[in-house]
């Protein structure tokens, strides 16, 4: 047999044992650096932390006008801000169970979809008291607008105003706040389709 050691011969592999076989086992020290090699993916987590601060803004403006003798207008504000992590996971999970012909945004545009439904929940709240203070969102570019328009698209037609709309589900919200929603839906659509253009 040959000693000669070819220059392209790799070190033996530790884990490679005699007669061939391979121990497929994970040292702790491996299971270690595998976990601090992988990033905690969860895009929608990370716009609702980037976002807090705004959502927060939104919150205690509507909150300070938060009564029964709400107008429509201001409930669906409201009703959009104390749910808005809610609407944006619906809108952006990947395997949903119900509602299954209304078409998602990737999740990894979950903070233009954020955006997005800031300046919705700031349209509502219009003359408010304090809204003034909320600064305005637009899309910045053509991708950002598509899904600004997918977003509304989806709200569009998740809302429910009335029992019989999704038999065995309450309704999200008064046919008067669906309606003043919707509005301001068509609003942030067309606003969506002029950055497009």
């Amino acid at each position: 047999m040959d000693d000669h050691v070819s220059p392209y011969q790799s070190e033996p592999d530790p884990k490679r044992q005699a007669g061939g076989s391979y121990d497929s086992t994970i040292t702790s020290f491996e299971a270690e650096m595998a976990a601090a090699d992988v990033p905690d993916l969860d895009p929608v987590a990370d716009a609702l932390t980037a976002s807090a601060a705004q959502w927060n803004a939104l919150r205690v403006v509507v909150d300070k006008h938060a009564n029964p003798q709400l107008s429509a207008r201001i409930d669906a504000a409201y009703r959009l801000i104390i749910n808005h992590e809610m609407v944006l996971r619906d809108i952006t999970d990947t395997s949903p169970h119900t509602q299954l012909q209304l078409a998602r945004v990737d999740p990894s545009q979950a903070s233009v979809v954020d955006q997005a439904l800031r300046e919705l929940a700031r349209r509502l709240l219009g003359r408010t008291p304090g809204a003034s203070e909320i600064s305005k969102e637009d899309p910045s570019a053509p991708s950002q607008a598509a899904t600004w328009a997918l977003a509304a698209t989806f709200i569009d037609g998740r809302i429910q105003s009335a029992p019989n709309e999704r038999p065995g589900r309450s309704p999200d919200m008064s046919p008067a706040s669906a309606a003043e929603m919707r509005t301001f839906l068509r609003q942030l659509w067309w606003r969506a389709y002029q950055t497009k253009a």
